[in-house]
């Protein structure tokens, strides 16, 4: 409680420099006399001059966190303007146009799970009958999976030139040679990729594949449960010595094979489970309704709900992964 004619003065901040306690400063002024030896004005002054000068290196500080926050906020657009060219470059990379195929039609959707992408697909004409088709998926996604899916494309060749001839590479083959140089390159953070790759001949109809690691391919048949293909394939890049096995599948008028990355099988087990990180999930993907409904409507139906279920999903409600789908089917 103070005297009668002495005023108390309090020159306090409303905030404080990180690192800083608010510590108010007190100024006792009787309006009488002095305080300290000095007149009532002399302090009073003193007191607004210790607040200005505070406030000054407050009003420093704010510029210097001003002048930071525009430097990262300029690192931060061009980061975002840099990761934006590398989504459009890998876009470039996938085929546009798509080869036509005689008696075939070819359905795709490609959804990464940020800028770029960990997945990959290729579809490409090796001769005047046969084309090559192949669906990969690097671990993890982001920046250094999007990296590695240049490295296969640029490994995974179906044909072989020499001179004025060439040669087919079979599916198997194409794999092993695939798997050799995953592991011959030795990354540091020991990546590996899933792969499937198919070899379509529009003659015969026959659809020949191998699979490492990957979900296993379905055959869709009108009217009939769809029916995946097992085979044997482990993931490509993890050992030297892996063996693969080759499948042939004759197709039938309005049959369609869809290979797809396990992005889809994590969304549709969320979905039908209720959703939400965490939730019971089912053991099966077969056993998801998309999956179930697939030989009862057209192809294009069954990706059209999956890209909009990507659209209204919440990064939230599952464990967000790239997506991509790749359907042959034929005429």
């Amino acid at each position: 409680m103070s005297s009668p004619g002495t005023i108390v003065v309090e020159a306090m901040t409303s905030f404080a420099p990180p690192g800083r306690s608010l510590d108010p400063a007190f100024k006792r002024i009787d309006v009488n006399g002095t305080t300290n030896g000095l007149s009532s004005f002399a302090v009073t002054a003193e007191a607004y001059a210790g607040l200005q000068a505070r406030l000054d290196e407050l009003g420093c500080e704010l510029d210097e966190l001003r002048r930071r926050g525009a430097v990262l906020s300029a690192g931060f657009q061009h980061l975002d303007q840099q990761m934006r060219l590398a989504s459009q470059v890998q876009r470039d990379m996938l085929p546009r146009p798509m080869p036509e195929i005689a008696g075939a039609r070819v359905h795709t959707l490609f959804r990464p799970a940020d800028h770029v992408s960990g997945d990959i697909y290729n579809v490409s004409r090796l001769d005047e009958t046969r084309v090559a088709l192949s669906v990969a998926d690097a671990t993890g996604h982001g920046v250094a999976a999007a990296l590695l899916t240049v490295f296969i494309k640029q490994s995974l060749r179906g044909k072989e030139i020499y001179g004025g001839s060439y040669r087919l590479v079979p599916p198997i083959e194409a794999l092993e040679r695939l798997n050799l140089d995953l592991v011959e390159t030795n990354l540091s953070e020991g990546q590996f990729v899933t792969v499937v790759y198919a070899v379509f001949d529009e003659t015969s109809r026959r659809l020949t594949w191998s699979r490492g690691g990957a979900p296993y391919p379905t055959l869709i048949r009108p009217g009939q449960a769809p029916r995946p293909i097992q085979s044997r394939g482990p993931l490509v890049g993890a050992f030297a010595e892996t063996k693969f096995d080759e499948v042939h599948v004759d197709l039938e008028p309005g049959d369609t094979v869809l290979f797809h990355t396990d992005g889809l099988e994590s969304l549709l087990l969320e979905r039908d489970s209720g959703g939400g990180a965490g939730s019971p999930t089912h053991c099966d993907f077969a056993d998801t309704r998309w999956f179930q409904e697939l030989g009862w409507r057209p192809i294009t139906t069954s990706l059209a709900e999956i890209s909009d279920l990507l659209d209204h999903t919440s990064p939230s409600d599952w464990p967000v992964d790239d997506v991509t789908l790749l359907a042959i089917g034929v005429d």
